[in-house]
């Protein structure tokens, strides 16, 4: 009796090792679950964080390349660089009209092709110097490069001149079409 007693004894208590053992895997098993869900759910989040700044990015290059877009001339894909310099300095002629315009031979240096100017005219209004000083800055594409300004007396007379001395400049490389 002893000894049937002893062996009921010993099968419950590997019963119990058992389920002891049973439930502190599963207890393991769904803590490291548990951890590596959570791990999981912040690298999403953090993707999620990196999707948003990667599609903002996407807009602003958009914003970016339709402002380019805005900026290129008409005709710039027709057209040859050189004729749009001349065609600018053609715009500042025609608005200029009271300066004498003096061109000399085109140039490439390196990345650009470069037109050296020289812009001289009357300085009878201080308000048409720098109007006229302005009008030539705001070219973009070709842009202008000032080398020299200057304010001058004439020799003989009371007239006073001012001379720009600059270029016209566009890369050589023509954009692609997008």
């Amino acid at each position: 009796m002893f000894h049937l007693e002893s062996k009921h004894a010993v099968i419950r208590h590997l019963i119990a090792g058992a389920a002891f053992a049973l439930v502190l895997f599963g207890i393991i098993f769904f803590s490291r679950y548990s951890s590596s869900l959570q791990e999981t759910v912040q690298q999403f989040e953090v993707q999620k964080g990196n999707y948003k700044k990667i599609e903002r990015a996407v807009v602003d290059l958009d914003d970016v390349m339709n402002q380019m877009d805005e900026m290129i001339p008409k005709g710039y894909f027709s057209k040859s660089h050189r004729e749009f310099i001349l065609a600018a300095i053609s715009d500042i002629k025609s608005a200029m009209s009271f300066a004498e315009v003096k061109l000399i031979d085109f140039k490439d240096e390196g990345k650009e092709i470069v037109l050296p100017i020289e812009i001289k005219f009357p300085v009878e209004d201080y308000t048409i110097m720098t109007e006229s000083i302005a009008y030539v800055q705001s070219f973009k594409f070709p842009y202008f490069i000032f080398d020299d300004i200057s304010v001058e007396r004439a020799k003989d007379s009371a007239d006073i001149n001012c001379k720009i001395i600059g270029s016209m400049r566009m890369p050589v490389r023509k954009l692609r079409k997008r």
